[in-house]
């Protein structure tokens, strides 16, 4: 019901602004990638084949469309080492509706990532979170309409995600003016429980690019553990989260990434301490179901953070260096994750990262049951 309750307005507002849409010719663009991926930890291997095929259609000047869909193989998940069948997502579908030179509409399953950092996003109230556990997989999309206007130097975006209810749909406003060399936004969202303010800038000085975040918000939902239990409530307080970054071009194809990010909902030490007590009361399959709850958390479980990226395009011909270090201010564990990607031809890519953490037993990264990993990727487009 919901689902036709947005296809409902898609083509009423199609109609209000652009009259019936006469019959044209569609063109249709295909594009996609094809994913073989080896996994090793410990002694352990793992398999998976991934299959992502992008369609685009084009129906004419004001009406197009983009369909992504993911087709996952039988194999083992490297990430969680279960054994899965054929699955089938799709990751994005939607249509854009060019409402005149300055409106546009895109409703469907769409890819939201607002904010400006790189690692973490508070301002991304309605998107998906970033997959920090391995960046090269994309955010998924979500179920949204987005609204964008342009008013001078100014662009002003209304997103919704729908749901069952008007109080329980996702709303988000956002208003970002560009000014010379720098671009500043301020932001609100209410879903449910959930709201917030939070503003966001970006700014380039010679070849550094300085950019922050700042979201506060009140009603989100914290898992923590209560009376050795597993919980999960509203928070209903109002809680801050920040972020400042800089992206430093160092010389010829050397980039540097630091960012600090604080989360003020994150687990104090008590709450940290009752969630590794639980922990030791678990077998080693149902700590990682229970990791499992806190992965999505990952670099959030905390308060403080930092982050090291750093990045050397062509160390020789097509050749692709980078490393990350997330590290937990708090209880000082860390992961390092080097990555390597060489180019073989204009559409194929070999890649190599691994994910390596380190901490003692009761910190964030020393608790992960995987504890290290190697990815090797081998990837083709068309």
């Amino acid at each position: 019901m919901r689902d036709k309750g947005l296809l409902l307005i898609i083509t009423i507002v199609a109609l209000v602004f652009n009259g019936p849409i006469p019959c044209q010719a569609t063109e249709i663009d295909w594009s996609g990638s094809i994913f073989i991926e080896e996994a090793f930890q410990d002694s352990d291997r793992s398999h998976m084949n991934i299959i992502n095929l992008k369609m685009g259609i084009f129906a004419g000047e004001k009406e197009n469309g983009v369909v992504l869909l993911q087709l996952q193989a039988p194999g083992r998940d490297p990430k969680t080492l279960e054994e899965v069948g054929y699955i089938l997502d799709v990751y994005q579908a939607y249509i854009d509706l060019l409402i005149n030179s300055s409106t546009m509409i895109r409703a469907g399953r769409q890819k939201i990532s607002w904010g400006t950092g790189f690692n973490w996003n508070p301002t991304n109230y309605l998107g998906a979170d970033q997959n920090r556990a391995d960046f090269m997989v994309d955010r998924p999309g979500v179920d949204a309409l987005d609204l964008e206007f342009n008013w001078n130097n100014a662009l002003i975006v209304l997103v919704l995600k729908t749901q069952d209810s008007w109080y329980e749909t996702g709303k988000a406003l956002k208003v970002n003016w560009w000014l010379s060399g720098a671009d500043f936004s301020l932001s609100c969202y209410q879903k449910g429980d959930g709201r917030g303010l939070g503003a966001e800038f970006g700014m380039t000085v010679g070849d550094c690019v300085t950019y922050g975040e700042v979201a506060a918000k009140v009603g989100s939902r914290r898992f923590y553990i209560h009376e050795n239990s597993e919980m999960e409530r509203a928070s209903d307080r109002l809680y801050l989260h920040a972020l400042v970054g800089a992206n430093q071009v160092l010389n010829d194809n050397l980039t540097l990434i630091v960012e600090y990010y604080y989360n003020q909902e994150g687990w104090n030490h008590r709450e940290a301490e009752a969630f590794f007590d639980y922990l030791d009361t678990l077998t080693a399959s149902e700590r990682i179901t229970a990791l499992g709850k806190k992965g999505a958390l990952l670099a959030e479980l905390r308060q403080n953070y930092l982050s090291f990226t750093i990045s050397k395009t062509d160390l020789i011909e097509d050749l692709t260096l980078s490393g990350n270090i997330l590290w937990n201010v708090d209880d000082h564990s860390y992961q390092i994750r080097p990555a390597l990607q060489y180019d073989l031809t204009q559409n194929t890519f070999f890649a190599v990262n691994a994910n390596l953490n380190y901490g003692k037993s009761r910190t964030e990264f020393g608790a992960l049951p995987y504890n290290s990993y190697i990815n090797a990727r081998l990837a083709f487009h068309f």
